[in-house]
């Protein structure tokens, strides 16, 4: 027998994962593709044609799995462990798929067009190569053979006609959730009625075979929380500390029973078109005592001052430069080292995950308390390298910090203690991408404003950045790209940011800000530098942060008070000033180096505002 690299991946990956309405859906997507890849490890290690396997990339005991496994084996067949693993993984796709409707009442009627676009959905590429003289050269020689595969793919053509699937818009409707009982000429040759009271389905919703199963995927799981609970999970647990508070949720949460959504919070979903439309109608006759027990809970927020907040933030991040770590590129004595460096770095990564999954979970921080084990939000997906989640933005900055620094702690350094790089100064880091978004914005929008951050982040000299866009409900979007860390600032950014966030929250007037943007905005070009004013901005900033400190009357209410000295303000009016020099000194084609820190500056506003 003789030995073999062997690479097995699956996709599509992020039209499969991001085409979702809920993210429910966009969590089972991720967990779906996870779950693959583990029965496919699985099946490599029984098969009997092979004498001895080792997973090299993932690590084994990583969460969430990407969407690919490489690993060693030794075998005589590598052909037909492909096969076996390919036949196995589209079988398991189809079962999982039919499992969730075959007890569905009709489904026989659709079961042979569910099963064509079951077949042909997936691809899966797998290449087996024996090893040469070493690691090094056969990594390389894998790597640039999947590219080749990859670029002459087949192209499956699924013959469709009819109304196509609302969440991907690419096949046939197979489930369909009727308006109303004359609701069937709806260019929909044959389909499965979802039941009127199944909540999963909107109103007029239909899905083809895929994007169902990712809604059905798993009643086992536990539920997603929608984009309005992760806004208020610090909201409901402060007012849930105290008996009366929990009362009041409690009991309103029963009006609904299973068909509570935290939407129903929000006084302006109180009305009869929004009932129609998420069917709720059993619940209009009740719909002015819905409104007092909802006053009630605003009334009792308001008393505590609780914001119910209507934002979250989604996060994904991606590892920089990832090709070339893995290609062996930066760490000296590649030839030797590769596969010990793979394995090293497949084994950081999975602990990582742990901990950026249990990030929003585990208690970190004091006075909070568990909310059915959602502390800060939930994460989507957390492969090591890659990840994405959703935060309450009363964490958010916290969250990033924690993130970083234990990315750095886990994984960069410990790459730079075990192996030699070819720069030293080099370091292995993550750029990241983040939308601030209103409940109601289209998950799929959020989505791909947070991943363009994370793509512009990645424009960064150097990378290792962080990317934010708040794009507020009126329309108006703000954008701000940030190194994580600047040398010369002597704080990090996400501290700078948890320090103004703070101070606009608690004494300082965000006056400062508008009139700052106001006095400067027409001066510079944003074609140019703005170096010729640093001295004015740096000058003005702090007259204007000093002038502009909010302080008690006497009757206990906030004013803002004129020229009134604060050390602590003289500090963080030093390190934005500072901040301020080194956003100049970033390159960035699309975001102009003023607008950049005005936007960064708004956004904690925002942030102070909206916690």
């Amino acid at each position: 027998m003789s030995n073999h690299l062997f690479l097995f991946t699956i996709s599509p990956v992020q039209s499969f994962i991001s085409q979702a309405r809920k993210t429910q859906d966009l969590y089972s997507g991720s967990q779906l593709l996870s779950h693959l890849i583990e029965i496919a490890i699985d099946k490599l290690e029984k098969i009997d044609s092979i004498s001895e396997v080792e997973i090299i990339f993932p690590f084994k005991d990583t969460p969430s799995k990407p969407n690919r496994f490489i690993a060693k084996i030794i075998t005589e067949n590598p052909q037909g462990v492909g096969e076996i693993l390919e036949k196995a993984i589209q079988e398991k796709f189809k079962q999982l798929c039919n499992d969730r409707f075959k007890d569905k009442p009709g489904f026989t009627s659709i079961q042979k067009s569910f099963n064509n676009q079951i077949e042909n959905f997936l691809e899966i590429f797998w290449l087996a190569i024996p090893f040469e003289e070493n690691y090094f050269s056969t990594f390389e020689k894998i790597e640039k053979y999947l590219g080749g595969v990859k670029n002459i793919r087949a192209f499956k053509q699924l013959p469709e006609k009819g109304r196509k699937c609302s969440l991907c818009g690419e096949r046939n409707v197979l489930f369909y959730k009727d308006r109303n009982s004359d609701d069937r000429k709806r260019n929909i040759d044959s389909y499965v009625s979802v039941d009127k009271k199944d909540y999963r389905f909107l109103t007029g919703e239909g899905l083809c075979a895929i994007c169902a199963t990712k809604r059905y995927y798993d009643t086992k799981i536990e539920s997603f929380p929608s984009t309005a609970r992760i806004g208020l999970l610090h909201a409901l647990h402060e007012i849930k500390k105290k008996p009366e508070g929990y009362v009041l949720i409690e009991n309103y949460k029963k009006i609904f029973g299973s068909q509570f959504d935290e939407q129903l919070y929000h006084k302006e979903n109180l009305n009869k078109k929004y009932f129609e439309k998420h069917d709720l109608k059993e619940s209009i006759s009740k719909l002015k005592t819905i409104q007092t027990q909802q006053n009630l809970i605003a009334n009792y927020a308001s008393k505590y001052n609780i914001h119910l907040a209507k934002y979250y933030a989604v996060v994904t991040f991606d590892g920089d430069s990832m090709g070339e770590w893995l290609s062996g590129e930066k760490i000296k004595n590649n030839l030797v080292n590769l596969e010990s460096f793979h394995r090293l770095i497949s084994q950081k990564l999975g602990d990582f995950s742990k901990f950026a999954i249990n990030i929003l979970k585990a208690p970190n921080y004091k006075d909070i308390a568990i909310i059915k084990n959602e502390y800060f939000g939930k994460t989507t997906y957390a492969g090591g390298d890659d990840y994405l989640g959703f935060v309450n933005l009363n964490y958010l900055f916290q969250v990033l910090l924690s993130l970083k620094t234990k990315f750095n702690d886990m994984v960069n350094q410990t790459i730079k203690n075990e192996f030699e790089l070819n720069n030293p100064e080099d370091n292995f880091t993550f750029s990241a991408g983040i939308a601030l978004a209103h409940y109601k914005t289209p998950l799929s929008i959020a989505l791909e404003w947070a991943r363009n951050m994370q793509k512009l982040a990645k424009k960064v000299e150097g990378k290792d950045a962080v990317g934010f866009a708040l794009l507020k409900h009126s329309g108006n979007i703000a954008q701000s790209v940030l190194k994580w860390n600047y040398h010369e600032l002597k704080v990090e950014t996400m501290v700078l940011a948890i320090n103004l966030t703070t101070a606009l929250k608690n004494h300082l007037s965000n006056k400062f800000l508008y009139t700052l943007r106001e006095e400067f905005l027409h001066l510079i070009d944003p074609k140019t530098k703005i170096k010729g004013l640093y001295k004015e901005i740096q000058s003005e900033l702090f007259r204007l942060m000093n002038r502009h400190i909010k302080k008690k009357n006497t009757n206990g209410a906030l004013n803002v008070a004129v020229s009134t000295n604060d050390p602590d303000l003289d500090v963080l009016a030093k390190q934005l000033s500072d901040l301020i020099v080194e956003i100049d000194k970033m390159s960035l084609e699309s975001l102009d180096a003023f607008n950049n820190f005005i936007s960064f500056l708004e956004i904690c506003n925002f942030i102070s505002r909206e916690t």
